[in-house]
């Protein structure tokens, strides 16, 4: 390691939401999700899971399709909902209003999972990349459901432009369903 470098010992996992709705009548913070964004959080949650990822804090936006996104994923991971934390500042605030949110959220936690929305995700993980963050195709990076997993210093100074190491990039639509073919849903 080089000389007046720290090793990156915490991570932190960006999750835009999953796929909502936009039911007439409904104000956006409302929006619930469809039966493909419980689908796809099913999916993130079990591949937590699967790859020893598991969060031990949530970071949530209160807009309700983030917050059911969050509720999905931990519990096809098999983790307790309390680990939920909502702060409205993850719900299109400005950028320094978000990167307080993250520092005061990360805390002394190792892993911090962080549930929003695009614009600022998107720009967000860009930012934090020390390397180009590969495009899967389409409009966003971070589409509906997807999750982006980063090797950081820590939650404050660590969330720096350039500072974090991309681990994953996780799709939702690429992964089995885990529930599939078990009449659950």
């Amino acid at each position: 390691m080089a000389a007046g470098r720290k090793r990156m010992d915490r991570e932190i996992l960006f999750l835009r939401h999953g796929k909502a709705g936009r039911p007439d009548g409904v104000d956006d913070i409302d929006r619930p999700l469809k039966d493909r964004g419980h689908v796809q959080a099913r999916k993130i949650g079990a591949w937590l899971k699967k790859h020893d990822a598991l969060p031990d804090a949530v970071l949530s936006s209160p807009a309700r399709r983030a917050l059911e996104t969050a509720e999905d994923v931990l519990k096809a991971a098999g983790c307790d909902r309390r680990l939920i934390a909502v702060d409205p500042r993850l719900y299109f605030e400005a950028r320094s209003k978000l990167m307080q949110a993250l520092a005061e959220g990360g805390g002394t936690v190792e892993r911090l999972l962080v549930v929003g929305h695009n614009p600022w995700m998107e720009e967000l993980v860009k930012d934090l990349a020390s390397e180009p963050v590969p495009h899967p195709g389409g409009n966003w990076i971070m589409k509906t459901g997807a999750l982006m997993r980063f090797a950081v210093d820590d939650f404050k100074d660590g969330l720096s432009k350039g500072r974090g190491r991309l681990l994953d990039h996780v799709l939702p639509d690429d992964l089995p369903d885990p529930e599939a073919g078990t009449g659950r849903k």
